[in-house]
């Protein structure tokens, strides 16, 4: 039965949850084994305590430099449930996933779920480590799956990586859960709530990526996260090669991941 570890930030209410679930739906049915690493939400009911699912609570913080000690954790799981395929939905995992990746030649597959323009380079600009691993991890990936042609294109221009390296593939629900039932016609009192919604969809890029007044850490620095004293440096040496020299370690990881294929939901 081959292994895969699905990893997210939180199962709570989004589209990127919901992709997920339906994504480990799928794999089960075909018989992989699914371990999901995350915080639980509100849709940790809807799998948990399944067959073929096993559910494993973990904080993908984001920060500014890499945390070798949960690293280590993230190496026991995948060492322990013997993990074949890595699927990572969200930045933040990259900062723990990519390390072991690495240094157990795991292929893995990189979502891009960011609907609001300017994502990437958000991340990049105030947290500066992304500008060292964004590069290594996109270029290594097995596949980078986009959920619409309009961020597959923006992410292109950005890494100038090959078309052949990305599916597109549409956040989408599985609608064989649900009964037909038909949808009568929305009374005209609700029209102008719904016009009222169009309008703050469109404000909404503008309210969620507000730029912090300062940026998270030093700028400039790889390292030195708020509140810490030690420094984390990353340097990228080609497309197969991450090394990290902290004050408690120095530790080289080295990928051909990008030359293996990893299994997709079509």
């Amino acid at each position: 039965m081959e292994r895969a570890l699905i990893c997210l930030e939180k199962l709570g209410i989004g589209g990127v949850e919901t992709f997920v679930i339906t994504q480990i739906e799928e794999f089960c049915k075909r018989g992989i084994k699914c371990y999901v690493m995350c915080k639980e939400g509100l849709l940790s009911e809807r799998i948990k305590n399944k067959k073929g699912i096993k559910l494993i609570e973990f904080d993908f913080e984001l920060k500014n430099e890499i945390d070798f000690t949960k690293v280590k954790e993230v190496e026991k799981i995948i060492k322990k449930y013997k993990i074949d395929f890595i699927y990572v939905h969200q930045f933040p995992c990259i900062l723990y996933i990519l390390p072991c990746a690495f240094k157990y030649q795991i292929p893995y597959v990189a979502y891009l779920h960011n609907i609001v323009p300017g994502t990437l380079n958000w991340f990049m600009d105030y947290f500066s480590i992304y500008k060292s691993l964004f590069p290594i991890y996109f270029a290594n990936a097995s596949k980078i799956i986009a959920i619409s042609e309009k961020v597959k294109e923006e992410h292109k221009k950005i890494f100038n990586i090959d078309e052949s390296k990305y599916i597109t593939i549409k956040n989408s629900l599985d609608f064989s859960k649900f009964p037909d039932i038909k949808i009568p016609k929305i009374p005209k009192k609700y029209k102008k709530l719904l016009g009222t919604f169009a309008v703050f969809s469109m404000l909404l890029p503008s309210l969620v990526y507000a730029a912090p007044e300062k940026p998270p850490g030093e700028s400039g620095n790889m390292g030195g996260a708020p509140g810490s004293s030690s420094q984390t440096s990353v340097s990228y040496s080609g497309a197969n090669t991450i090394s990290s020299n902290t004050s408690e370690s120095n530790k080289t990881y080295s990928s051909t991941t990008g030359s293996q294929n990893a299994l997709l939901v079509s």
